[in-house]
């Protein structure tokens, strides 16, 4: 198993990296790339413009407001599907927070622009019902863009803290009741513990996928300010390849990095368990 995951960092986390860190390196000539002699120039640019700093704030803003969006809706679900439905509806409700995985992201993220369009039945309802102005619609804003990030990833996200409550035996706490444990003393015990690591799981997680995601806010967002796939996005389009690779490794290795340790850990735990 673990063989396994490494081969598949190293095919599609190692390498794409190891293009963009060479590609950072060259620089432009007459509309060609070039690699010979490398230079650290475009990384310079990068960390002494105003404009990456302003843009990291805002997309670290963005992603802590969904991942706090994120921990809530799981301290929610996460037990009513432990303990308020059946075991068997709970295979079925776990298969329905993996649709986000197995549909076109792309696709939503374009239904979801049109659904926050000032001419469609979404605003004007909103509108009707006092939520919005009569000429205010969500179409790229921040809150826009957050509920997109909440349909994409905290479905599959919020499976970890249902393992993580159901790996809890009924048995014990039934125990403990028996043996004279409060309610208070049962959460506290026995069900808090676990929820905390889970919740904490959740919270890096999607901070960590919603700040690296490239497509959502260009698409959605904006008008709150400039994120950091916007300015990718810009880069690219106007041919600035080395720059943008540079802010493409930045990127990378502030997402990827977390994000491989935390898998660690995580299948560091299931192996314990």
């Amino acid at each position: 198993m673990r063989e396994i995951i490494v081969v598949w960092q190293i095919l599609f986390f190692g390498l794409p990296l190891l293009f963009l860190v060479f590609g950072s390196v060259g620089y432009m000539e007459n509309y060609t790339l070039h690699y010979v002699p490398p230079t650290l120039q475009n990384f310079e640019d990068l960390l002494n413009n105003n404009i990456f700093w302003n843009s990291l704030a805002e997309t670290a803003k963005t992603s802590f407001l969904t991942a706090v969006v994120a921990v809530i809706i799981a301290v929610i679900i996460a037990p009513s599907v432990v303990w308020g439905i059946s075991s068997r509806l709970q295979f079925f409700v776990i298969l329905l927070f993996l649709i986000p995985l197995i549909t076109g992201y792309a696709i939503r993220i374009f239904a979801w622009h049109q659904i926050f369009l000032e001419n469609s039945q979404f605003t004007y309802f909103l509108q009707t019902m006092g939520l919005l102005g009569d000429d205010e619609s969500l179409a790229y804003t921040r809150t826009a863009l957050i509920i997109v990030y909440v349909s994409q990833y905290v479905a599959p996200v919020i499976i970890y803290p249902i393992v993580s409550l159901l790996q809890i035996r009924k048995e014990n706490i039934l125990a403990a009741r028996n043996l004279g444990a409060t309610k208070l003393i049962v959460i506290r015990d026995f069900i808090f513990p676990s929820m905390l690591t889970s919740q904490a799981v959740v919270f890096c997680v999607v901070f960590l996928l919603t700040f690296g995601d490239g497509l959502a806010a260009p698409v959605v967002g904006g008008q709150s300010g400039l994120t950091l796939s916007m300015l990718l996005n810009d880069e690219y389009r106007i041919n600035a390849w080395p720059n943008a690779m540079a802010l493409s490794s930045v990127l990378a290795f502030m997402v990827g990095i977390p994000l491989l340790i935390i898998l660690l850990f995580g299948f560091k735990k299931i192996q314990a368990s």
